[in-house]
């Protein structure tokens, strides 16, 4: 058995989640008492086990080495250790622990991945949405704002060929390695004024020479960031990696994307460390529909999209559409949630729209489904300002959907997809490293950068003015909740009620938003404050403001979506 300054060594350091294990296992050997047992175990809850700190000595240390780490065997059933010494130093400082009535919160350790060789991927001759300043633009923000020197740098490697065929066949892979650099097919193409790139797979999907290795190196600093998470060297990870792959269907290539990156790394992490569950959640302003389809006749990977559809019209057309979920024993594990953009009223989709979605329908699913690893499909298309998605998420909805979904599994990991307004994409992105980098059990810091954000929203609508001079309003995590549930925009209760319908036989946890259906046109006709009475759910709309006498509330005019489009 190792000696007790071993022990105490350990506990002090706690390099990762195997020796944290074993040095439970060895609490359990020492004559303490069972006070000092009980904080010992207290210790050791899922979180913090999962929130490991890392010796200094160690950090340098690749992630090769750290992988072949080999487990310290645990003490013999039945040892026991004299009640003096280091062992009286360990009861000494459980005992304060136990007198501490704060919890101590670890600040989470959170990765991210970037190399530079994935912007060498880039159309020379027109202007292209999906362009490599994309992921300079949140790697320099990091920067500028002190925050990148707080992470823990991911080296991105290219991905192996048998982790992308966990996804893609073998003629895919080729497909994509045959986007090689040929001196002889450019002295053609330069004949041809065509020589810098072509667009062999889409119209919208281009290509060059730096192709294939942009790609690979997506897939496989998707897979390192998934890596990391799962072997405790960090609680979660960003991936700032292009191109983009949601759109990736196993065999085809399509939206920018080659390689499905977040399907890789849910396969990888079913593969190499043996997950049953995995969850993706995506908020990007399209449809993940090659994400989709690789998942549609699987129950262990729980997809779920939140996404613009316009009936059909918006790219890339119906595969979005609600009645999507799922085929054969995947069938209630693929979750579309289609919302229409009113383009006569010109009322945006925002926070409280996604937020709502995310209470009545995901959350309650993501809780049921008890994923073991949590994969965000980060498109920021869908934030205010970007031209391709002309809706209004803030920086205020994404760090709030980051913070719940962290609650319900601590390990996340978020994957780049879309996003084309520099700034938009800058800024989003910072809040939700900025959240992942809260403890999630800190509601006191949850709520008060919560709050900064709702702040910022405040000033950009030239409204901060509503602030008083102390920053009284407050805009944290219950108070978003309910203002999200307040007045829903007619149409995503009309969806999320679809959806139940759907979803019923799977999650019958979701019957109330079928009832609240029933309720609703039973009552079509009744004033907003009769639609308070019996449980329903009333209050303000997205772009409303609640008036703080009494139950009145402002109104914005609905989105324009035909019942039987959605059904």
């Amino acid at each position: 058995m190792e000696s007790h300054q071993q022990i105490t060594q350990l506990l002090q350091t706690q390099q990762n989640k195997n020796e944290a294990d074993e040095l439970q296992n060895k609490f359990e050997n020492f004559n303490i008492d069972s006070t000092a047992n009980t904080v010992a175990s207290g210790m050791q809850t899922d979180y913090t086990a999962d929130m490991s700190t890392h010796d200094e000595e160690t950090k340098d240390s690749s992630k090769t080495a750290a992988s072949k780490k080999k487990k310290k065997k645990p003490a013999a059933k039945g040892a026991t250790v004299a009640n003096d010494g280091p062992a009286s130093n360990l009861r000494s400082r459980m005992k304060e622990y136990q007198n501490n009535k704060a919890p101590v919160m670890v600040k989470p350790k959170v990765g991210v991945v970037f190399d530079e060789e994935m912007l060498l991927h880039k159309n020379h001759r027109d202007h292209h949405p999906e362009r490599p300043e994309r992921a300079m633009a949140i790697y320099l923000n990091l920067i500028n704002k002190g925050i990148y020197k707080e992470l823990k740098p991911l080296d991105a490697e290219p991905a192996e060929d048998r982790f992308l065929e966990l996804v893609h066949p073998h003629s895919h892979i080729q497909k994509i390695k045959e986007i090689i650099y040929d001196p002889k097919q450019k002295e053609k193409e330069i004949l041809l004024g065509s020589h810098k790139n072509t667009f062999r797979f889409q119209k919208d999907t281009y290509e060059n020479k730096h192709t294939a290795t942009s790609a690979y190196l997506a897939a496989g600093g998707t897979i390192e960031g998934v890596r990391a998470v799962l072997n405790h060297e960090v609680d979660s990870s960003f991936c700032i990696v292009r191109p983009p792959g949601h759109h990736a269907s196993c065999q085809n290539v399509a939206g920018f994307c080659f390689f499905n990156n977040a399907a890789v790394g849910a396969r990888y992490a079913q593969k190499e460390f043996g997950l049953k569950r995995v969850a993706i959640f995506d908020w990007d302003v399209h449809v993940g529909d090659g994400t989709s389809d690789i998942f549609k006749e699987d129950d262990s990977v729980l997809y779920m999209s939140i996404h613009r559809f316009d009936n059909g019209a918006f790219y890339p057309g119906p595969a979005g559409k609600h009645d999507k979920v799922g085929e054969g024993k995947g069938r209630g594990y693929n979750i579309q949630f289609p919302f229409n953009v009113d383009k006569q009223n010109k009322t945006l989709v925002s926070d409280t729209d996604y937020i709502y979605a995310l209470e009545q329908v995901f959350i309650p699913l993501i809780r049921e489904f008890k994923p073991e690893l949590f994969i965000i499909s980060a498109g920021f298309d869908s934030a205010l300002g970007d031209p391709l998605g002309q809706i209004g998420v803030t920086p205020l909805g994404y760090a709030y959907m980051t913070q719940q979904f962290r609650q319900l599994c601590p390990k996340v990991v978020v994957v780049l997809e879309g996003g084309y307004d520099l700034h938009a994409l800058s800024v989003s992105s910072e809040a939700v490293v900025q959240m992942l980098r809260i403890h999630p059990n800190d509601g006191v810091e949850v709520d008060k950068y919560l709050n900064e954000l709702y702040y910022e929203n405040l000033k950009n609508e030239g409204k901060d003015d509503q602030m008083n001079v102390d920053g009284a309003i407050q805009m944290g995590m219950e108070q978003l909740r309910i203002k999200s549930l307040l007045h829903p925009r007619e149409s995503f209760k009309q969806t999320a009620s679809n959806l139940a319908k759907k979803l019923l036989k799977n999650w019958p946890m979701l019957e109330h938003l079928i009832v609240e259906k029933i309720r609703r046109k039973s009552s079509a006709v009744k004033s907003d404050q009769s639609s308070d009475d019996n449980d329903s759910i009333g209050g303000i709309g997205t772009m409303g403001h609640l008036k703080k006498k009494g139950r009145s509330y402002s109104h914005q005019v609905e989105d324009p979506i035909e019942e039987e489009n959605q059904s």
